[in-house]
């Protein structure tokens, strides 16, 4: 549930540098590609947290361990 919710807060962040809205400076091209990569990071990390907590709400709702 924390990494769901961390990975949510974190794409305001990554969309305010995309946009320019932070600071009208351009990244440098090695920052700009960590943010890319932290970006699919965060991206995984909600997919995966909403897929654990379905399979476990699921397990949970047959009696299932």
């Amino acid at each position: 549930m924390f990494a769901i919710v961390a990975a949510v807060l974190n794409y305001p962040v990554f969309l305010t540098e995309r946009t320019g809205t932070f600071s009208s400076l351009r990244a440098p091209a090695a920052i700009e590609r960590l943010e890319l990569v932290q970006a699919i990071v965060a991206a995984i990390a909600i997919g995966v947290g909403i897929w654990m907590l379905r399979g476990g709400t699921a397990r949970e709702a047959t009696g299932r361990s």
